[in-house]
């Protein structure tokens, strides 16, 4: 009897663990929605607004948003609310010229700027994120 209660718990799990591992599948066999890069070659100050030069592709015509994630040294990181995404799709690299503005508690050292979001696409969300942006802060 314990015997069978055990193999059903496990058909069950390994079912389950399955249908899980499908799910993680198409979400990633997908591909990027978007994806590109930036770099910076000059120091930065927190709070100042700078023109970061993005290299971006993006492939789906679907609506989003993006958040900017800065991390730094120390344990810093700062995650700035989500904003309606207006980059167009185009099937080649095109260049963005953004102002951005370096968090006043930036610490000095290194900082990364990473755009993570997400694409409401008819096919379902579509996640992405890009970087980092490796910048310097200094006072």
């Amino acid at each position: 009897m314990h015997n069978a209660i055990a193999t059903c718990i496990t058909v069950t799990s390994l079912s389950f663990a399955a249908l899980s591992g499908i799910g993680t599948v198409s979400k990633y066999a997908q591909g990027d929605a978007i994806y590109g890069y930036a770099t910076r070659s000059t120091p930065v100050h927190p709070g100042e607004v700078v023109t970061i030069e993005w290299h971006l592709t993006k492939l789906v015509d679907c609506p989003g948003e993006f958040s900017r994630v800065w991390i730094g040294p120390n344990g810093f990181r700062v995650v700035e609310s989500q904003r309606h995404s207006s980059i167009p799709m185009s099937p080649s690299e095109q260049i963005y010229r953004i102002p951005t503005e370096i968090p006043t508690l930036a610490p000095i050292g290194n900082l990364e700027l990473y755009i993570e979001g997400e694409y409401d696409c008819a096919s379902g969300v579509r996640y992405y994120s890009i970087g980092p942006v490796n910048l310097i802060v200094e006072e």
